[in-house]
């Protein structure tokens, strides 16, 4: 199954900013470690001692220059896959919650800004509604507020405001409600991104570092 998160980590992986959002942070990672995986496979491939199969005439692996190094890049490298494997099963899991509301995976701050559109969008009709009173106003000095309020005009943008506020409470409770099912999941991968971002950093002993 393709993830539509790594898709969009790959599409954005340059962007200082996607490294800082709470659910694509996670997939950036996995990418991360992809790289770092491959470095090493590299390594391996550099150590690798090639001879000549008398069966077939075909080369082959006959073992390494360095016996120990391989086998540290291998340790490094199965470690690699284990952060990896966790982190594409909370990928997965935060997949799973984005269908279970019917929308396509995104990043939290584009759940963010999706709020603030939906919450903002009845003031600025707001602010449309009252230009048009004061230009009634300015039109006719002797205007009332009952001709006012009854102009067609008027009465459609807010109407439209009305149904905006109404449609938008149950949309914007929608989306805090699923920003809220994917907070412990985000959570979670916070010490798995750190881990990747700097690696190594977990294993430092204070003591030894302080002397």
């Amino acid at each position: 199954m393709i993830m539509i998160l790594m898709e969009l980590a790959e599409r954005n992986r340059h962007r200082a900013d996607a490294t800082k959002d709470d659910v694509l942070q996670i997939p950036m990672s996995i990418l991360t470690l992809e790289d770092r995986i491959a470095e090493k496979y590299d390594s391996i491939k550099e150590l690798t001692v090639f001879g000549v199969n008398e069966e077939t005439g075909q080369p082959q692996a006959k073992g390494f220059s360095n016996q120990a190094e391989a086998e540290r890049l291998q340790e490094e490298i199965s470690g690699l896959n284990e952060q990896k494997d966790e982190l594409v099963a909370l990928v997965g899991a935060i997949e799973e919650i984005f269908e279970s509301y019917g929308m396509t995976p995104r990043p939290m701050q584009a759940l963010s800004e999706e709020i603030s559109e939906i919450t903002n969008a009845p003031r600025a009709l707001a602010f449309k509604i009252n230009s048009k009173v004061r230009a009634l106003m300015d039109a006719n000095r002797g205007i009332t507020l009952a001709e006012i309020w009854s102009n067609p005009e008027i009465m459609t943008l807010e109407t439209e405001r009305g149904q905006m506020i109404t449609r938008g409470e149950g949309k914007v409770a929608n989306l805090v409600t699923l920003k809220d099912e994917l907070l412990p999941l985000c959570k979670r991968a916070g010490a798995l991104v750190q881990a990747v971002r700097r690696p190594g950093r977990e294993n430092t002993n204070p003591a030894r570092v302080a002397q």
